[in-house]
């Protein structure tokens, strides 16, 4: 997984959007990291491995190349193996900075190259919302981006943006998308992250 440590702190991950730039530049206390948290290939494939085995490979590789540098950091880990102990993970992890939720993963279960495993899941903060497109920015590369926004209704938050004279709480903008919308059209979105500003 990557991202950008600034002051020692994960920024949002739309923040990664940054690294899409032909000319990449970092504020002076900002760097990019990659957090591992598998191995699959050393001296040859190991994806077929039961994962217990890939983490040790994992940690040894981490320790041997990676540990000196502030680039690479190594996945927190813990055994679950009770309701209890997975919910004290997510009140560990779930809710570090930015983050998106937990991945489970079988200790004996061998990585498949497919999307579908009964080796893994994913317990994510996910929230799907129906927005109302404001604005659409079309990109280099044909794809979309799209600035979207709520009726206030009983929210404190004051709606700055109008569109065909109704004001709109402004969320600020999507991730690229090849789909294909105009101001006014509602769309779904899933909330990655929330930024309360100031």
């Amino acid at each position: 997984n990557v991202g950008i440590r600034k002051g020692g702190r994960m920024l949002p991950r739309i923040d990664l959007m940054k690294l899409l730039s032909t000319d990449i530049t970092f504020e002076t206390d900002e760097y990019p990291v990659a957090v591992l948290f598998d191995l699959l290939y050393w001296n040859g494939d190991i994806h077929t491995e039961p994962f217990r085995e890939r983490r040790k490979k994992l940690e040894e590789f981490y320790s041997k190349y990676l540990k000196k540098s502030q680039y690479f950091e190594i996945s927190p880990q813990t055994v679950i193996d009770s309701f209890d102990s997975l919910v004290d993970a997510w009140e560990e992890y779930g809710y570090r900075d930015n983050s998106e939720g937990l991945i489970l993963k079988d200790m004996a279960y061998p990585l498949e190259l497919k999307n579908a495993t009964d080796g893994m899941a994913k317990i994510k903060h996910a929230l799907e919302v129906k927005v109302i497109v404001l604005e659409v920015q079309k990109n280099k590369n044909d794809t979309y981006s799209y600035r979207c926004g709520l009726l206030q209704g009983e929210s404190d938050i004051e709606p700055t943006f109008e569109l065909n004279g109704v004001k709109y709480v402004d969320l600020g903008k999507t991730f690229n998308t090849t789909i294909k919308a105009e101001p006014g059209d509602i769309i779904t979105c899933q909330v990655q992250e929330i930024i309360v500003g100031e």
